[in-house]
């Protein structure tokens, strides 16, 4: 999961920012996911990015980023879980096939669905600090080791 983490960082500022239409932009999907189907919303967003020539470096960063926006929606509102997982494991599908960032949206929609989202900090995967609560089923290991 430190790759996700890497992306996210990496590229939080640059997508959205320089996107014209809000499906493009990272926050906007994350307040849809409030009020409307979160996974209809996410996969629109993907479709719309695929239709607009987005390579797949491009996508990668939108759904890091977008993962990352996730998190602390479903961590402020945890009755948003099952369709974040959904939308995570959606994201997953579109990223990079067999990419470590694939594998850690996928273990993040996991860890989510199992009820574990208070225990993950996204910002916290920087080498030297556990990621994971000694709750979370990883012990505090870096998900993918990525």
């Amino acid at each position: 999961m430190r790759f996700l983490a890497s992306m996210i960082l990496a590229c939080v500022a640059s997508v959205g920012l320089s996107a014209a239409s809000t499906a493009f932009d990272v926050r906007s999907v994350a307040n849809a996911c409030h009020s409307a189907d979160c996974p209809a919303v996410v996969a629109d967003s993907l479709a719309a990015l695929s239709r607009s020539g987005a390579d797949q470096a491009r996508i990668d960063e939108f759904v890091a980023a977008m993962a990352g926006e996730l998190l602390t929606l479903v961590q402020t509102n945890p009755d948003l879980s099952a369709p974040i997982s959904t939308a995570l494991d959606l994201a997953a599908s579109r990223a990079t096939p067999g990419s470590a960032l694939a594998r850690d949206l996928a273990l993040l929609a996991q860890l989510i669905a199992d009820g574990h989202a208070n225990s993950l900090s996204l910002t916290a995967f920087n080498g030297t600090a556990h990621p994971l609560s000694t709750t979370a089923p990883t012990a505090g290991r870096n998900g993918s080791e990525s």
